[in-house]
């Protein structure tokens, strides 16, 4: 027993002879995740997905029969007759190819077009026949106004004297002074005589007929003008509304059956959304005149879906209704960037290698068959895309691209130079659809067989060549032109809900900790964990979809502010004031993060 103490009291003196003891360092930072807190308008959101279709598609095609010579390109938006112009007088529509010099209208866009020769031809025609009726019923005007009248006034005098000499001839025949012969001759006479002024008078009446029947050959005429200029009009294909080409069913070239379609025409604005329902949902939904929806990168547009239609009969299969949404649709672009130096930054939807009418076959053709191509300055001789040639106060030019070349991949900017060209009074149309113009390059000579030009330059949103031809600038970019916000086959998430909006802060459920009935949220502030109690208000479910448990929930508190980082997950493992550190963090909304419960 003794020994064992003195062995307890020796480990004890060794113990503290040593002075050193194990000791825990600080803990750790704790890893969380923080969300950009800011106040915002939510409510309760019940998405559904929906199908994006075209409102009004219809195929487009000719009246008129003929072998198609130009087609607009598939995707290109056109300005239709979406609207009529009409006479202020008389009210009634003035013809569209009229209404183009009207104050006010808008230029149609040509859609397509067929060969008008024949059409020409016909007008000229019935022009012509319109010309001679209008001609026999001034013949017949003329015979009835001067020429029957003096016959009729000869033939009359006539008749009255040949009644005279009858008249003496038969006295002197009662005396037997003259003989049979002689008063049968006198006899004869005047029967003639009045035989000629019944057959002038009916003449006049017959002449009459015949104005009348010229009239009616003239209006005939008319009608058949019109025809022909209606017709000829025809040749020209319009769209009836704006909006956008889906597809091209017929290539230049092509021969056209009047009323068989030569593309289809899409209305994009508005574009129509479908969505499904249930019965109870389409019964709520019935009288609601509009709806939110976001898009599918996660932001929500600030215009509402318009309900258009409601299916009276459910589908047999899914027992849903189909719910057709209109939303307002919007042509997007990005805006024109913005040069170090100042100059404006040009942008092109379209650029060309420079060797592209060798590509199409275009210079071996043009060279074989054209007296002026062979004539032209063997240096440099291209085919250059029409609306690329820009022209100021010296000569002729077209934009060269520095440093990229055919094959090169494209950098976001490019820089272009001024390359001075002569025109050869050359044109060559490729499939209606190109004009190529023969140049030839001018000292000093900036390109190779694989240097690039642009075209259709544009210059602070417009493309005219006067712009162009004074721009000093030599940056451009890239540009694809303007973008549907909506493209038919898209998905948007309509908001059935109903529910009203509300303005507070909005938090995941995950960043919410309940402790003995209170609750509480943390933000992180320099490194450290800051706890702050909330409230949550009282909220009146007022509809079904209200009942969804979401992912967002309003919270109340004076210390809310906008900024603050709000940590989100494992939030009960923390304490008031301990250390964190930020792995991640967003930017975006609380508010708008997620959808709200």
């Amino acid at each position: 027993m003794n020994n064992r103490i003195a062995f307890v009291l020796a480990f004890c003196t060794l113990v503290g002879c040593n002075g050193s003891t194990d000791t825990f360092g600080p803990k750790p930072p704790r890893p969380v995740t923080t969300l950009k807190l800011t106040e915002g308008v939510s409510s309760v959101a019940n998405f559904v997905a929906g199908s994006v279709k075209p409102w009004k598609s219809e195929d487009v095609g000719f009246e008129v029969s003929g072998r198609l010579l130009f087609v607009l390109k598939k995707g290109a938006n056109i300005q239709g007759r979406s609207f009529q112009v009409l006479d202020a007088n008389t009210g009634e529509a003035i013809d569209e190819v009229a209404a183009e010099g009207v104050e006010g209208s808008q230029p149609f866009t040509l859609l397509a077009e067929i060969d008008s020769t024949e059409y020409k031809i016909k007008k000229k025609s019935v022009e012509a026949q319109l010309e001679i009726a209008r001609q026999e019923k001034e013949n017949l005007k003329i015979q009835l106004k001067s020429t029957l009248p003096a016959k009729v006034a000869a033939a009359k005098s006539d008749f009255a004297r040949a009644v005279t000499d009858f008249d003496r001839i038969e006295d002197l025949k009662r005396n037997g002074a003259v003989s049979n012969s002689e008063f049968d001759k006198a006899e004869n006479v005047r029967l003639n005589r009045e035989a000629d002024v019944k057959t002038l008078t009916a003449s006049i009446e017959q002449t009459e007929v015949e104005l009348a029947a010229a009239e009616s050959k003239i209006e005939s005429a008319q009608q058949d003008l019109e025809n022909a200029k209606r017709d000829l009009r025809n040749t020209k294909l319009y769209g009836s509304f704006s909006g956008q080409i889906a597809e091209v069913l017929v290539d230049r070239g092509g021969l056209v059956a009047a009323g068989s379609p030569v593309l289809t025409l899409q209305l994009n604005n508005p574009i129509s959304v479908e969505i499904e329902l249930s019965a109870s949902e389409s019964q709520r939904l019935r009288k609601q005149q509009n709806l939110p929806f976001r898009l599918r990168d996660g932001s929500v547009s600030k215009d509402n879906a318009f309900i258009f239609t409601m299916d009276a009969i459910a589908d047999p299969t899914t027992r849903t209704f189909t719910m057709t949404l209109l939303i307002p649709n919007k042509l997007n672009r990005k805006e024109a960037p913005k040069s170090d130096s100042g100059l404006a930054v040009g942008r092109t939807e379209k650029i060309f290698p420079l060797q592209f009418d060798k590509i199409l076959g275009i210079q071996n053709n043009a060279m074989a068959n054209s007296a002026t191509a062979k004539s032209a300055e063997p240096n440099g001789n291209f085919f250059i895309v029409e609306n690329a040639i820009y022209e100021d106060e010296k000569t002729p030019f077209i934009y060269v691209v520095d440093e990229v070349k055919f094959g090169d991949l494209f950098p976001s900017r490019l820089t272009v130079t001024k390359q001075r060209v002569k025109k050869n009074k050359l044109q060559v149309s490729y499939l209606g659809q190109l004009v190529f113009e023969s140049v030839s390059l001018l000292e000093p000579i900036f390109v190779d067989d694989d240097s690039l030009y642009i075209s259709a330059l544009e210059i602070e949103g417009r493309a005219d060549s006067e712009v162009a031809n004074q721009w000093t600038g030599s940056e451009v970019v890239l540009d694809s032109g303007p973008h549907w916000m909506l493209r038919p086959g898209d998905l948007v998430d309509i908001d059935i809900s109903g529910a009203s909006s509300r303005n507070g802060f909005f938090v995941p459920m995950d960043a919410i900790y309940n402790q003995t009935g209170n609750t509480f949220i943390f933000v992180e502030e320099n490194g450290k964990a800051r706890q702050i109690q909330v409230t949550r208000p009282p909220r009146k479910a007022t509809s079904e979809s209200e009942l969804i448990t979401g992912s967002l929930v309003q919270i109340e508190s004076p210390e809310l502010v906008d900024g603050l980082n709000l940590i989100v997950g494992g939030v009960h493992f923390l304490s008031d004031d301990q250390s964190v550190r930020v792995i991640s963090s967003s930017n975006e909304s609380s508010s708008t993060s997620k959808e709200m419960e």
